[in-house]
């Protein structure tokens, strides 16, 4: 820590471990503080061994593993850091053969020199001895009344090991292994009395390096290891055995191994002496000194004194164990004991005791801060540290030389920089800087600024911010401000004290001792002395504080914060006369500065000020007058503005400046706002806007001639530039109170669509310019509004991006670029009146933007036979009608595209194409768009029409369709100008047709062939199997939104397996009534079916085997075609394909049909006929059972057996008699197979529906 305190009174307290005989020690790393400690050379204990150090690049590279432990350098905190692999932190110190431990006792006094005391001190009486460094031994530098000495902190810091770790050579050669045992041994034993001798309880650890990389391990090895380990008293812990050949990683893990393993060593040696410590608090008895203080009135430190001593040192025996809660209470009852006891009282302000016990104050407060900061009490710490302040104010108040010197502020500023640098040792998590700052809106890696209360202060409600403990950034900044204020008070030192002392008289030195507290900081003479040489740079010290303390608040993005350090920082170059350092800080910083943004006008007038008189000093003319300018703005302070124009007229230029500000960077002293009426506009038609530029001068400023005022855009509009003339002045309007000029006329501006580039020579630019006059004077507070009336002539989004206000006076140009970007708050649009004008709020998110859309076309398309609805399968021949309503002829190009959802859509054709009538019209794209480019309608005169028409096949199935007709033309008058115009349709194909489906089982009048006569045929290719008789009924509904003319219906086999399916010349239809018959007669086409309606159709079939021996089931596919057109286009059919449900017919189980017909002797009774078939090529034999009924009588068996030879069938009738008429009756016959013990289910057939409940069923018609 650079704090100026003794370094061993404010560092971290790590347990010392010292490397004896291992590599090559530093020889100066410990010499000065060996020639400080008295009489270590004279009474200390030497321990030291006669065998070679051990050495080499192994040795060098053990020993640098051992220093990678050390955490002297570590954060002062339990996270893991140096103390890797479970072990806690240690510091190291390598030493040769031969380390000095400090002498317990000061050599005797000499007692002659004592003549006259008491009989207790004669010649000849022994005295008692203390430490050298005890306040009870008169060669002690605080005998006899001296609290501490950083020297007692020195002694266990460097001198003092808890731990001597000896390496040694150790031999692998069998024939001199015996030999180098034996030395080992000795030196081993030589080396624990040596440090029995001492006194201390230090621990021996003992590590044996082989010699030879290239030797081979003996296998006895661990038998040697045991010997030696026996002989010299070592426990397992004590001894350790390394390979010189071990490779880095393994010699890292073995020092972890050491390390481990000294750790319950280490932590036992600082636990013993607090025990001493303690024993000695508890004796509450002052030990005698060697000899009586002999000087004036001089005496013995009180009992209260040593209490602060013994504390002191179990909170610094404590600090060595990590146990930072036992230290943080002994430092506080050590902290205690020295201020509210009689420590301080029985101390006088003169005496040197007084400021070795504020240095011991200073002392216990750092480190009762670094405990509690290492257990987590941030708001601990803070009151702690404001505590030890506000004590100590006022204990100098009280007995030393005030507060009102700079002794004390130099004390305010280092008391602030410690704790800064204490928070940074610590190193908080709530503190942790990212490599990376976030750039972006995430701010979640941003550091805090201040740590969170711990729990004891969690609820408290009144915890003041500066109660939290801030980052060290903070506390950086609180130091530099106390070093000002040091500063300040040091320049008042007077004439005579400033003089050196060897110059001065002797009085005036003994009164300087009254006056100035120069406690830790320089003298009178020093610390503002004649000499710069030899004088204290305060400008460096404050300067080195606030670029420190600007970091710590950048990397936190304090922004505001890092200006006002900036600000002090250019602040203190400047007085410093240091005028170039001040602008290479001040500059970046001006420019940027967040104040503007944020309004703190007093920050920004502050930065202004200095800016003017850096840049006046560096003659930085540019920088210079962007200062002035910035200053005339009223909302900074400036009692007396100046005249803008002649603001460099005491200066000697000899080229002449030209300063470019921006409006960002820079005070508002100039504002300027563009507005256009309308949010969109068109090309060719004028757009009318208003330029609003507003003078915030002071209000005692001159009026500001602007010479120029240049307008450029993001867009299409050309840039414009409006001129100061003073004679040619356009009538004005004003508002009510005379404040706001409105200039109506400034017509005909002309954009085109090229911008001037601002990389061209001004000359150059101002001639692309259009240009138009006003009188461009500014009185302080006026405001001007300059309306424009502008021609598009290209399409597209145009922004006023920019305003450059120019003041070209004879020794400088001024050029002000202001961003004419959206303001915060609503525009005003300034409407003009007869001899007026009053302002209307414009509501617009966007007031500087305006949309230009392509001049409107006057091209009509129409599509006059375009439907809501088209069907699949249709053709469509869509006309296309254009007709030209501009007021010139028009050349027309079209472009159509067809696009829908799926990879496929239609081909498109012209109708007027003749080589269309060659190509394939049913042909698909294999795309998502079809496309018809550059059809040329040729020349279309005013109010003429052009009629073409596009073709294409719809596809088979429901799809939607986006049809888009795109027109561009250009007129006969501006043929250079493209118009264009497109029209979008949805076109919507869907399905004209459904149906329901059921096929049904019919009988077959044919004979069946006999399984027992061989056909004499030979004609392979008729069929010769066994043949059935199914029907297709249909029912086709319509989906259509309009009714539709069906010319035909037809149902066609698309497949037949394992049988020959054979469509029926026969048409049936569905019976009009239940009892109808299946030989009604067809529809007539072409019939017509209205929206949602229902036209049933019956389609007979035969499906008969190839074979008679064939009992394969038979799967028969169909299409079901319907040929339909609309009835306003008769020539077009269209066919409609509908899949129907393929059927199974299965040919090698028997079955049995159920037919009904009216009796032809009786028509009130049915005859109910039973036809058992038998395909297969069994003898079956089967039993009927007709079981009775309420609904009607039959007449017949009631059990009937019927046997069937193979290939069979044969018919079983009863005759039945309605109970009702004009109702359903369900008949219940049981078929039961005997053979195979099967119940067979009985099909309907002719007269018949069937029921999957109640079976089979018979309509009972009504007799007329």
């Amino acid at each position: 820590m650079e704090s100026g305190y003794p370094t061993h009174y404010v560092s971290h307290n790590l347990p010392l471990v010292t490397l004896f005989g291992l590599g090559t020690p530093d020889p100066t790393a410990s010499d000065e503080v060996e020639l400080q400690y008295p009489l270590l050379q004279q009474r200390g204990f030497k321990i030291f061994s006669e065998l070679p150090d051990v050495t080499g690049p192994a040795a060098e590279q053990l020993l640098n593993c051992f220093l990678d432990f050390d955490a002297r350098d570590a954060a002062w905190n339990n996270r893991p850091g140096k103390g890797k692999m479970g072990t806690m932190s240690f510091t190291f110190r390598s030493v040769g053969r031969a380390v000095i431990l400090p002498p317990h006792k000061a050599a005797p006094p000499d007692l002659a020199r004592h003549p006259g005391q008491d009989e207790e001190y004669r010649p000849g009486f022994a005295p008692v001895l203390h430490s050298p460094i005890s306040p009870l031994s008169p060669s002690s530098s605080i005998f006899p009344d001296g609290l501490m000495t950083s020297l007692w902190f020195t002694k266990h810091q460097v001198l003092l090991p808890s731990t001597l770790i000896a390496f040694f050579n150790f031999t692998l050669d069998e024939g001199k292994s015996t030999l180098q045992d034996n030395k080992l041994k000795n030196e081993i034993n030589s080396i624990r009395s040596s440090i029995t001798s001492s006194g201390y309880k230090l621990r021996l650890v003992v590590v044996l390096v082989t010699e030879d990389e290239e030797a081979s391990l003996e296998s006895g090895l661990q038998d040697r290891l045991a010997n030696i380990r026996r002989a010299t008293s070592l426990d397992p812990k004590s001894l350790h055995f390394v390979s010189r050949d071990a490779n880095s990683v393994e010699l890292r893990a073995f020092v972890g191994t050491v390390l481990a393993a000294l750790q319950p060593l280490c932590m036992e040696y600082y636990r013993d002496l607090s025990k001493h410590a303690r024993r000695k608090r508890s004796r509450n008895s002052i030990p005698p000194p060697t000899a009586p203080p002999t000087s004036g009135t001089s005496q013995t430190l009180s009992s209260q004194g040593w209490n602060v001593r013994y504390e002191t040192k179990m909170g610094f025996f404590a600090e060595y164990r990590q146990e930072m809660d036992a230290a943080c209470r002994n430092y506080e009852a050590a902290y205690e004991a020295l201020f509210d006891g009689e420590v301080f009282e029985s101390i006088a302000g003169w005496s040197p005791r007084f400021e070795e016990a504020r240095l011991l104050a200073d002392t216990l407060a750092i480190r009762i801060l670094r405990c509690l900061l290492w257990t987590g009490q941030t708001t601990s710490a803070v009151m702690s540290w404001v505590n030890h302040r506000t004590r100590t104010r006022e204990l100098v108040d009280r007995k030393g030389k005030g507060t009102t010197n700079y002794g004390w502020e130099a004390w305010e500023a280092r008391w602030a920089k410690i704790m800064s640098e204490v928070i940074e040792k610590v190193d908080l998590p709530n503190f942790d800087v990212p490599q990376v700052l976030p750039t972006g809106e995430v701010a979640e890696s941003i550091p805090s600024l201040f740590a969170v209360p711990e729990k004891s202060y969690a609820n408290e409600q009144r915890l003041r911010p500066w109660d939290r403990l801030h980052h060290p950034g903070y506390w950086l900044a609180n130091s530099a401000k106390h070093t000002r204020s040091r500063r300040q008070l040091a320049s008042g030192i007077s004439t005579e004290d400033q003089i050196a002392p060897e110059e001065a008289p002797a009085s005036a030195i003994a009164g300087r001792a009254r006056l100035y507290d120069t406690y830790l900081c320089s003298e009178p003479h020093v610390e503002s002395g004649t000499n710069p040489s030899n004088r204290v740079d305060h400008e460096s010290l404050m300067i080195a504080d606030l670029k420190n303390a600007t970091e710590k608040f950048r990397s936190r993005q304090q922004l505001r914060a890092v200006e006002r350090l900036q600000i002090d920082i250019a602040q203190e170059y400047a007085n410093g006369s240091r005028w170039q350092e001040a602008m290479d800080v001040l500059q970046p910083l001006w420019l940027n500065l967040t104040w503007r943004k944020s309004g703190w006008w007093e920050m920004v007038e502050i930065a202004s000020r200095l800016m003017e008189i850096c840049a006046s000093k560096l003659e930085l003319h540019d920088l210079y007058l962007a200062a002035v300018w910035e200053r005339l703005c009223k909302v900074i302070y400036n009692p007396t503005p100046a005249d803008f124009l002649s603001t460099l007229d005491a200066f000697d230029l000899d080229q002449k400046p030209h300063a470019v500000v921006a409006s960002d960077n820079t005070a508002p002293t100039f504002s300027a706002a563009f507005v256009f009426e309308r949010t969109k506009g068109n090309v060719g038609i004028t757009t009318s806007a208003q330029l609003i530029v507003t003078s915030n001068t002071h209000a005692k400023s001159p009026p500001i001639n602007l010479s120029d005022i240049d307008i450029s855009f993001e867009g299409g509009f050309r840039a414009f530039r409006i001129k100061h003339s003073p004679e040619i002045v356009p009538p004005a309007l004003y508002d009510e109170q005379n404040t706001v000029e409105v200039f109506d006329d400034l017509r005909g501006l002309e954009t085109r669509p090229r911008a001037v580039s601002q990389t061209i020579p001004e000359a150059d630019r101002a001639s692309r310019q259009n240009s138009v006059v006003a009188n461009l004077e500014f009185k302080p507070g006026q405001t001007k509004v300059f309306s424009l009336n502008l021609l598009p002539r290209e399409a597209g989004e145009v922004r006023a991006s920019q305003a450059i206000l120019w003041i070209r006076a004879e020794k400088f140009d001024f050029e002000l670029r202001i961003r004419l970007e959206d303001p915060p708050s609503a525009l005003s649009w300034w409407q003009c009146n007869e001899n007026s004008a009053s302002p209307i709020k414009i509501h617009k998110e966007h007031p500087s933007m305006i949309t230009i859309l392509p001049k409107p076309p006057k091209l009509d398309i129409a599509l006059p036979d375009l439907r809501s609805t088209y069907y699949i399968a249709e053709r469509l021949d869509l006309p296309i009608q254009l007709q030209n309503m501009e007021d010139d002829a028009a050349n027309v190009k079209l472009s159509i595209s067809l696009s829908g959802s799926q990879e496929l859509v239609p081909t498109l054709y012209w109708t007027s194409d003749p080589s269309n009538l060659e190509s394939d019209q049913d042909a698909i794209t294999h795309a998502a768009t079809c496309r018809l480019e550059d059809y040329d309608a040729g020349e279309i005169s005013p109010e003429d029409t052009h009629s073409n028409s596009i073709s294409f096949q719809a596809l088979q199935k429901p799809i939607d369709l986006v049809l888009v007709i795109r027109a561009e033309y250009s007129l006969s008058s501006d043929s250079e100008t493209t118009i264009s115009k497109h029209v979008t349709e949805n076109l919507s194909f869907i399905g004209p047709f459904e149906a329901n489906y059921d096929f049904n089982a019919r009988l077959n009048p044919e004979p069946w062939p006999s399984y027992f006569h061989i056909s004499e045929s030979n004609d392979s290719s008729q069929p010769q199997g066994l043949e059935q008789l199914w029907t297709l009924d249909a029912k086709i509904a319509s989906f259509a939104v309009e009714p539709l003319v069906i010319n035909s219906t037809s149902l066609e086999v698309i497949d037949s397996k394992y049988a020959t399916t054979t469509i029926s010349p026969l048409r049936l239809t569905e019976p009009s009534s239940p009892q109808a018959t299946s030989d009604s007669p067809t529809n007539t086409f072409p019939t017509t079916i209205a929206p949602k309606d229902l036209l049933p159709q019956i389609f007979p079939f035969t499906v008969q085997k190839p074979h008679l021996e064939d009992r394969h089931s038979a799967l028969s596919t169909f299409h079901l075609r319907l040929t339909w057109h609309r009835p306003s286009t008769p020539s077009k059919c269209i066919t409609t394909t509908l899949l129907v449900p393929p059927l199974t017919v299965p040919f090698g189980e028997p079955r049995v049909l159920v037919s009904s017909a009216p009796s032809p002797q009786n028509p009130a009774v049915i005859n109910l006929t039973y036809t058992l078939e038998n395909p297969s090529s069994h003898f079956l034999s089967f039993s009927l059972t007709m079981e009775t009924s309420e609904e009607f009588a039959f007449s017949g068996a009631k059990t009937v057996v019927r046997q069937l030879v193979p290939v069979s069938r044969c018919d079983v009738r009863w005759s039945l008699l309605p109970v009702k008429r004009g109702v359903w009756i369900w008949p219940r016959l049981r078929v039961l197979d005997t053979g195979f013990g099967q119940e067979l289910r009985a099909v309907p057939a002719e007269g018949c529906r069937g029921d999957g409940k109640r079976g089979v069923g018979v309509w009972v018609d009504v007799l007329e």
